[in-house]
């Protein structure tokens, strides 16, 4: 698994983000709905409640109100009794008396200070548009109900209303409805509860909110400090394997440098010793080629001699360039338009009809010598070109890794066997018969003298292919 696979990328900590705050969206809306139904609930009791008072106020008027009246009736009918004026004025006295005892406790005033004076019950008033036909205690300041807009309702057809209300008597939670008394005909009936209880339901509530709140965002707050821990220890996990990995890769450069310096030393000794006995043997195979007084077959012999010689002479040059490396000339060069350009030119000289070439360059610019990088590259592409022998996929990757550019260049050709993976960069090694060892080994001296690194890495998207990566710094400053 890469680096990049093993942490949390920017995109997945605003998922785990959006996914707490949408969650700590869900708890806040799924406290409020608890909150509010808890105050639902309690409401719809009081309105119970209030319903209960109205139905035994309604009922109870009307049978005293009817016991009323048959008590009058059977007055007037005893004449002896109920008609006391004529023989006992004191005794229809009494019996006035009698009635108009039964006649309170009968009709709705006692029973509405008798309710009144329940628990949780803070005034009970029976109103028409006249003013306050009954009350429990003291009840005075009540507007009339066409005065009040929050009983407008009633009189527009509603069953009955509840509210909050800062009544006379303080704030209550008021149920008002019309009810029918007889007598006096439809009168409105306003009972007002005890509203602390509603008040210590959302006291709770709100402390319970605050609890929930303050749970949550501790919770919201370890989780991104989890996240962001996470995070840091992922980026620093990555840091850390980068680094490791450029200094594996300084470790192999440094001491493939020491071997290349070692082997330049021993080429450079060699090819001093070799170029003057060789340019000896190239001037006498020359004067041969020039005499007349030579058979057509000495003279055909000494012109191999010179041309063999000429290419030995080559071969010694490479390897004093390769003792004495040319330093580069570090300029901001626009290296993806290098790559494009050194990639379409090797295709047209290299690669056949057979070949597909896949090139993924992104627009990167850097400080290197143009020169060096186009000779890297014309290496890696001619030896990708020489293993797919005219068939094969190509791929040629620019891609920036930080403050460095990697460029890749892999193929499905055989690739590598694993016993020769370590030796790819000697000097003269080499597995074709007409190879010279010098090309890697060149490839990495001039990448090396620009501050960067070459590696022969796994196959990746062509398993059993090679797979040459190269990263060079971008700045000076990175080197």
């Amino acid at each position: 698994m890469s680096a990049a696979a093993s942490g949390p990328t920017p995109v997945r900590v605003l998922m785990v983000c959006a996914a707490l705050a949408i969650l700590a969206i869900l708890l806040i809306y799924m406290s409020h709905r608890d909150a509010s139904s808890r105050v639902d609930q309690v409401e719809a009791l009081m309105v119970s409640q209030a319903g209960a008072i109205a139905d035994v106020i309604a009922v109870s008027s009307l049978h005293g109100l009817e016991a009323y009246n048959l008590y009058d009736k059977e007055l007037r009918r005893n004449a002896a009794e109920a008609s006391g004026a004529v023989r006992d004025p004191g005794a229809a006295a009494a019996a006035t008396d009698s009635l108009a005892a039964a006649r309170a406790k009968l009709g709705p005033g006692h029973l509405i200070r008798t309710l009144g004076a329940g628990h949780g019950v803070r005034y009970v008033v029976i109103q028409n548009e006249y003013g306050i036909l009954a009350a429990s205690g003291d009840v005075t300041g009540f507007p009339l109900p066409g005065d009040d807009p929050g009983l407008r309702p009633l009189a527009e057809g509603a069953e009955r209303i509840t509210r909050e209300y800062e009544s006379p008597a303080g704030k209550v939670f008021e149920v008002a409805r019309v009810v029918s008394l007889g007598s006096p005909g439809d009168v409105l009936l306003r009972i007002g509860l005890d509203n602390s209880i509603l008040d210590d339901v959302r006291g709770d509530i709100r402390r319970r909110t605050l609890m929930r709140a303050i749970v949550l965002l501790f919770s919201v707050i370890l989780a991104s400090s989890l996240l962001m821990a996470w995070q840091r220890q992922s980026t620093l996990s990555r840091a850390v394997t980068r680094i490791e990995r450029e200094l594996r890769a300084r470790e192999a450069e440094a001491r493939r440098s020491e071997k290349l310096v070692a082997m330049g030393a021993l080429a450079s000794g060699v090819a001093h010793q070799v170029r003057n006995p060789l340019n000896a043997i190239h001037m006498i195979a020359q004067r041969l080629v020039r005499r007349d007084d030579v058979t057509a077959d000495v003279r055909e012999q000494a012109g191999l001699i010179r041309n063999e010689s000429a290419r030995i002479e080559e071969i010694v040059q490479q390897f004093l360039d390769f003792a004495s490396p040319r330093q580069p000339a570090l300029k901001p060069i626009a290296l993806g338009e290098v790559v494009r350009e050194t990639v379409d030119t090797a295709a047209a000289a290299y690669y056949g009809d057979g070949i597909v070439c896949d090139t993924r360059i992104a627009d990167l610019d850097a400080e290197l010598d143009r020169d060096f990088v186009l000779e890297i590259l014309e290496n890696l592409l001619r030896n990708a070109a020489e293993a797919l022998a005219g068939s094969g996929t190509l791929r040629v990757s620019l891609t920036r890794d930080e403050n460095q550019a990697l460029l890749i260049v892999e193929d499905d050709g055989p690739g590598v066997r694993p016993e020769h993976r370590d030796r790819v960069f000697d000097l003269y090694f080499t597995t074709r018969p007409d190879g010279t060892g010098l090309g890697l080994s060149l490839t990495a001296q001039m990448v090396a003298a620009m501050g960067g690194s070459i590696a022969l890495a796994e196959p990746s998207a062509f398993p059993g292919g090679a797979r040459f990566e190269i990263r060079f710094p971008l700045s000076r400053s990175s080197r």
